[in-house]
């Protein structure tokens, strides 16, 4: 029997172990695939997310990405995705569920939830969703980085 493909297939849960020199470490699961992805670091997060999204062709991409040779694809390794969601080997620092809806103008576009403080957010690009987890994670006096906040909250 063949999973069917939604929107919630393209949702997954990234789970950040460190952020050493602003590089994010640690595992990404998805439903669908139901697996288990270790990240070492910040572009290969991104590269192991693209890979699932072009594995399951969903979202579309509006474009095509260019590239400095044309020769095939290079395709990232997937190591590390056999192991099921409870495996964490350590501690978690901060836990997101990234569901990316579009993948429009060259990047992406949906919703990020910080799981541990519940709070959702839109992110327009890759680099804003980026900006998130990083202020998230990063240690700083701020219990929620102001970035979490929207501002009708503040008022």
């Amino acid at each position: 029997m063949v999973a069917l493909k939604t929107s919630m297939s393209t949702q997954m849960v990234a789970s950040v172990t460190s952020c050493e020199n602003g590089e994010l470490q640690g595992t990404l699961y998805n439903s669908y695939f139901d697996k288990v992805i270790s990240f070492q670091d910040t572009v290969e997060l991104l590269r192991k997310m693209e890979c699932v999204f072009n594995g399951l062709c969903f979202p579309q991409n509006a474009m095509t990405c260019r590239r400095f040779r044309e020769q095939g694809i290079r395709q990232v390794k997937m190591e590390g995705a056999d192991r099921k969601m409870a495996d964490h080997d350590k501690p978690v620092r901060a836990t997101f569920v990234i569901h990316v809806k579009y993948r429009q103008n060259a990047t992406w576009q949906g919703t990020i939830t910080w799981a541990d403080k519940k709070i959702t957010k839109n992110f327009r690009s890759a680099f804003e969703m980026l900006k998130l987890i990083d202020n998230a994670v990063e240690d700083s006096e701020y219990i929620i980085a102001p970035e979490w906040i929207d501002q009708t909250e503040e008022s």
